[in-house]
């Protein structure tokens, strides 16, 4: 199985330190000490969450549950790793699988009849799985997903089960291992509009978090373990999810200092951690996400497998269904990308649709830095240089920054040198937080075209632009006082004027249109029209760059409809918005360059 390298680990010993010096073998046992204390969980104390197995109850009494018809071939349910193995080929090793099951077929119900018929769904396919040799069952509280252990033989007889909708290998994820927050303006959005993330919690899906610690005590509000090992989420003897907790809200430089914290341990002591644990901590989550406080973020600085050059939900069914219903229940997820320097995609499961998957900036000039374990140098650094680790694809959305953050450390300490896309999800995540302690009313997606949409574009090695966070842009877009995002997926180009691409859109009357290309322009223009129904064409000319610098768009001097133009530089990404509105006839104000594009 794929464990992914740590960019914590090739941080050189004498740089991850006490104030007092290197960790030592006294602090070691501090941190043990702090475990002894939080070893045995307490169920039903304040702010611990289980993972509720519904196969460990008896089941749900009278419920006929419906199946949707599914005439697949078993082999064409087994996702990622399996359908690229000879599995019934392999040795006698046993398989440990996670199995996504089909919504039962059922009119709409509220939640607890929903629960009910999922549970009896989770009963009805254990006794059959058992029957063909399957053991070790176990299931999620609030979705269709049943962990499973059987011998390869015995696989395709599992899939062919009416209940199944896909099987996943249950594989390894490892934690990605700065001081960032002025880079993205982060400081600004806390002192000048007092973004401080009050009232908003994250929950932090890692090796667990060192409640105890200064920086962060009395913030850590519900925690939970699901991994086998000791403790209850309140302890960390990896540092990992502590340093991630640390850049998102500690008290002396997290992003969002007044964040609250949910400790959800899913990574063990080495760093790394399963996907059924991963998959039980998320459904912790959800389950009990108005619980505590409620939960508003998640982040998770881990990963495996890949590269995925394009959105991987069709391969990893299981997690799309859970990252989907977080999402639509008001939750954004914030994923690292991962640090093997693929050029040709992501890890998982940054790759899915509904996760906000990030990559890594360095924060500053620190040097020449490298080889990483995977091999890459970068023999300069500067601010906003895409690190050489940081994977690259399609399904990237941001850039956040990393390399050598100051964050807490487990025993009360510090790590003076944490980094890679672990740090940049959580400086992310943090801006996030800022923007919704001060717009509580955001949905995910609204919180994630604002992130994505504005910031400084950078352009990596592969020909893809994407945009590091900046938080006050990201907060006035979110406010309506920014600048709009492009709305059309669809680009307008012409061989007349090269490196630039065009939308344009017309609105009025309750209606709107996108503007279409019109091929008779002349050199070093695109032109544009399009017309509302009942209504006058509008014809727009996005002309070059002159020789001062600017690049000039041309628009009616009067139309009863409000005309939108983003004018795109191609290579940097850089993205410039125009308005001429039908409230200001003849006013071409609107038109003028606000950003102009310097050659």
């Amino acid at each position: 199985m794929l464990r992914q390298p740590s960019l914590h680990d090739r941080v050189p010993a004498d740089r991850r330190i006490h104030p007092a010096g290197r960790r030592t073998a006294p602090r070691r046992a501090l941190i043990w000490a702090a475990a002894a204390v939080l070893a045995t969980p307490v169920p039903g104390s304040a702010g611990h969450i289980l993972s509720v197995d519904p196969l460990a109850s008896a089941p749900p009494a009278g419920i006929e549950v419906l199946l949707p018809r599914d005439g697949r071939p078993a082999g064409a349910k087994l996702m990622r790793s399996l359908a690229s193995k000879a599995i019934t080929e392999r040795d006698g090793s046993e398989l440990s699988l996670i199995v996504t099951l089909h919504t039962p077929r059922a009119a709409t119900l509220g939640e607890k009849q929903g629960l009910e018929q999922l549970h009896a769904l989770q009963h009805q396919f254990a006794a059959r799985a058992a029957g063909v040799g399957a053991y070790g069952l176990r299931g999620l509280q609030s979705f269709p997903i049943v962990f499973a252990r059987i011998h390869p033989s015995q696989l395709l007889e599992l899939a062919a089960l009416p209940e199944v909708r896909a099987i996943e290998e249950d594989e390894i994820r490892r934690g990605f291992r700065t001081q960032g927050a002025g880079l993205m303006k982060a400081t600004t959005l806390r002192t000048t509009y007092g973004g401080n993330g009050n009232g908003v919690a994250v929950a932090v899906l890692d090796s667990g978090v060192d409640a105890a610690h200064p920086e962060l005590a009395s913030r850590v509000v519900a925690w939970g373990n699901f991994t086998a090992g000791v403790g209850d989420g309140r302890i960390d003897m990896a540092g990992h999810g502590t340093g991630v907790a640390g850049i998102i809200a500690g008290t002396a430089a997290g992003v969002a200092p007044q964040a609250n914290i949910w400790s959800i341990k899913v990574l063990g002591d080495d760093n790394s951690g399963s996907d059924a644990s991963i998959l039980a901590g998320l459904d912790a989550v959800y389950g009990n996400r108005t619980n505590f406080g409620g939960v508003d973020l998640v982040n998770m600085s881990l990963g495996g497998g890949g590269p995925f050059n394009s959105h991987c939900d069709a391969v990893s069914p299981s997690y799309a269904t859970v990252v989907d219903d977080l999402v639509s229940a008001g939750i954004a997820v914030f994923v690292a990308s991962g640090n093997e320097a693929f050029l040709n995609g992501i890890a998982h499961p940054a790759c899915l649709s509904n996760a906000i998957a990030v990559g890594a900036v360095y924060d500053a000039d620190n040097g020449p830095l490298g080889p990483y374990p995977i091999g890459c140098s970068d023999s300069a650094t500067a601010a906003d240089q895409i690190t050489c680790y940081s994977n690259s694809g399609v399904p990237l959305d941001v850039l956040g920054p990393a390399e050598c953050a100051h964050t807490p450390a487990p025993g009360g300490g510090y790590d003076n040198c944490f980094g890679g896309t672990s740090s940049a999800a959580p400086y992310t995540a943090g801006v996030a937080a800022q923007i919704l302690s001060l717009l509580p009313a955001l949905t995910p997606q609204q919180l994630a075209q604002a992130l994505i949409h504005t910031g400084r574009p950078r352009l990596d090695v592969n020909g893809i632009t994407r945009n590091r966070v900046d938080a006050v842009a990201a907060y006035l877009a979110a406010t309506g006082a920014g600048d709009p995002p492009p709305p059309y997926a669809t680009w307008i180009t012409s061989p007349s004027l090269p490196g630039y691409r065009v939308q344009v859109r017309i609105t009025g009357g309750g209606g709107s249109v996108q503007g279409k290309g019109e091929n008779d322009c002349i050199a070093e223009t695109i032109c544009l029209s399009g017309a509302l129904a009942g209504r006058p064409e509008v014809f727009v000319k996005v002309v070059g760059p002159r020789p001062n610098g600017f690049l000039w768009v041309q628009g009616p001097r009067f139309t009863p409809s409000k005309v939108e133009i983003w004018v795109q530089k191609i290579g940097s990404g850089q993205i410039n918005y125009y308005v001429l509105d039908a409230a200001s006839p003849g006013n071409l104000s609107g038109l003028e360059d606000r950003e102009a594009f310097l050659p």
